[in-house]
């Protein structure tokens, strides 16, 4: 179950100062992007955002990210593929350990 902040938080973090840590959501489901980018922006990081594999590669390559959020199941590369692509990628692992959280919402799907 997904919880919204409340109004009291949502006021605090509002005055919470930003630590300009970057952090990559890659997911192809819109809401759940929107809602993860939300709340990580709210509470003072800078929230990145893509729908697909290439469209994570390109942004990870412009904005070197501390922290990737990925999906696994993408259209375009999957979530496997995209990690490995990162990790290899000179621009976005040289001189930075490469950091990724892979998450599968198929995972979290009650059976039937």
């Amino acid at each position: 179950m997904i919880k919204m902040p409340t109004r009291a938080a949502s006021a605090a973090a509002v005055d919470m100062p930003r630590n300009h840590k970057k952090i990559l959501v890659v997911e192809d489901e819109k809401d759940l992007s929107d809602l993860i980018t939300y709340n990580l922006q709210r509470n003072g990081y800078d929230a990145l955002s893509a729908a697909d594999g290439p469209a994570a590669l390109e942004l990870a390559a412009k904005n070197v990210p501390d922290l990737v959020l990925l999906d696994l199941m993408l259209p375009g590369l999957d979530g496997t593929e995209v990690a490995r692509r990162l990790k290899s990628d000179s621009r976005t692992s040289v001189a930075r350990r490469f950091r990724s959280l892979i998450c599968s919402s198929r995972t979290l799907r009650c059976p039937a």
